[in-house]
C-alpha cells in the first residue's frame, strides 16, 4: 500500500464536498428552529461522516473508484477501496456551492466533449480532467443510456484510467437475473485485478443486509407517507437521494432511516 506522504490528494472534490456539508450543517444547526428540517440535519450529519472517513481512508492510500450510480456503491464494499459516484459528486456541490459545478462542465466543454451528452456526468469530468480526482479504476454498466455511457470513454483514452464495463441486459425476462449477477461478479473480478485486491464476498454480503435491512424501513416510511397531511417533509427526498449513494451498504444509512421513521411517526 502506498503511504500517505507520497502521495498527493486524489480526491480533492469530496475535501470540497465536506467543507460545504459542514458548513451548511453548521448553518442549520445555528439558523433554523430546534425542529425544523428534521431530515437536513439527519442527513447531512451523516453524509458529513461518511465523506470524512472516505478522506481518512484515501490519506492512508487506498484505491480511489470511480463508478456510475447504476452500480450500486455497495457492490464496492467488496474491496478496501474509497468509493466515488461519478454523477452524485458534482450534483451534490452543485446545491451547495453559489457556482456549483458549473467551472467543471465548463471546462470539459472548452476541452472539447460533445455538448449533447448526458450532463450527469460532466462536472466530475472536468474536476478528472484538471486531476482534481485521480481514479485508479472506474466500473460502469452498459446502461441506462447511450448518452451516458459515451462519456466513459474520457476516463479510458484520454486519462488512462482502467475502466470495467459489465453488461446490463436489454430484456426483463427470468434470464436476465442469473446473467446481471454473472456480469456483476466477472465486474468485481476483473477490477480486483485491476487494484490488486480480491473480492470478499463475506463483506460484500454484509453490505447488502444492510440495504435490506433499510429497504424494510423505507417500506414503513413510504406507507406513513400516505396520510394526509403527509408526515414526511419534501426535504426527505432530496436526502434520501444522497444517502442512497454516499451511505450505500453501510450503517449510517440505517441510523438516518431509523431516525426518520421516527420522526414520521
Amino acid at each position: 500500500m502506498t503511504r500517505a506522504h507520497e502521495m498527493k490528494n486524489r480526491i480533492i472534490p469530496y475535501q470540497m464536498l465536506y467543507e460545504a456539508i459542514s458548513g451548511t450543517h453548521s448553518l442549520v444547526e445555528n439558523i433554523l428552529p430546534d425542529h425544523g428540517i428534521p431530515s437536513l440535519r439527519m442527513g447531512l450529519k451523516h453524509i458529513k461522516s461518511v465523506i470524512n472517513d472516505f478522506i481518512l481512508k484515501e490519506k492512508e492510500g487506498l484505491p480511489v473508484i470511480g463508478h456510475h450510480f447504476a452500480f450500486p456503491t455497495e457492490f464496492l464494499y467488496a474491496f478496501d477501496c474509497v468509493p466515488v459516484c461519478v454523477e452524485a459528486t458534482s450534483y451534490l456541490l452543485s446545491a451547495l456551492l453559489p457556482d456549483g459545478s458549473e467551472p467543471y462542465y465548463d471546462l470539459i466543454t472548452n476541452w472539447g466533449h460533445p455538448f449533447h451528452t448526458c450532463s450527469s456526468q460532466k462536472g466530475t469530468m472536468g474536476m478528472t480532467l484538471d486531476d482534481l480526482f485521480q481514479f485508479d479504476a472506474i466500473i460502469t454498466p452498459t446502461a441506462p443510456c447511450d448518452n451516458t455511457y459515451a462519456s466513459y470513454p474520457f476516463f479510458r483514452y484520454h486519462k488512462k484510467i482502467p475502466v470495467i464495463t459489465p453488461d446490463l441486459p436489454f430484456l426483463k425476462e427470468d434470464k436476465s437475473y442469473p446473467y446481471l449477477g454473472e456480469q456483476i461478479k466477472l465486474g468485481l473480478e476483473e477490477l480486483g485485478r485491476v487494484i490488486g485486491q480480491e473480492p470478499d464476498y463475506d463483506k460484500l454480503r454484509k453490505a447488502i443486509e444492510i440495504e435490506n435491512q433499510v429497504f424494510s424501513i423505507q417500506m414503513e416510511i413510504f406507507e406513513l407517507k400516505k396520510a394526509l397531511p403527509c408526515p414526511v417533509e419534501n426535504m426527505f427526498n432530496a436526502m434520501a437521494a444522497a444517502a442512497s449513494i454516499y451511505l450505500s451498504g453501510r450503517p449510517e444509512k440505517i441510523t438516518f432511516y431509523e431516525e426518520m421513521l421516527s420522526v414520521a411517526k
